[in-house]
């Protein structure tokens, strides 16, 4: 309670369920359906964004970084290669997946507060915690 929630999702069915529970929490969302190729985030609006299943572009990356107020948090959690690998009953493509520590190499401009690359149990991630520099 007490938060400014908006949600942007390129899916619009993603954009249904996630209202759907945010309705029964009895919690208030802005949504936005939005391819997020062409997204552009409004300048230092945003104390956290979360990006969860989606890998993201270095101009996603930038968008989102132009978004964040100085020392703003920005989390990220994307599936892996492995995935694929291991899953044969996923519909995800390659290009959906991050290559072992490609994020990594993508967040050169940003504070690293956390960050790993989980490959067990079905859950291949890189989960990663960054912070907007005052620079």
């Amino acid at each position: 309670s007490g938060f400014e929630v908006e949600a942007v999702d390129f899916s619009e069915v993603a954009i249904k369920k996630a209202s759907e529970l945010a309705e029964s929490k009895k919690c208030g969302v802005d949504y936005k359906v939005q391819s997020m190729d062409f997204y552009l985030a409004p300048l230092q609006k945003y104390d956290s964004v979360v990006v969860i299943d989606y890998k993201c572009s270095p101009r996603l990356l930038d968008e989102l970084k132009k978004g964040l107020v100085i020392g703003g948090t920005l989390l990220i959690e994307a599936y892996t290669m492995d995935y694929i690998r291991h899953r044969s009953d996923t519909d995800l493509e390659a290009d959906e997946c991050y290559k072992p520590y490609e994020f990594s190499r993508t967040i050169k401009g940003w504070n690293l507060l956390y960050y790993d690359e989980i490959g067990a149990d079905s859950d291949y991630k890189v989960r990663a915690i960054l912070s907007k520099p005052p620079y």
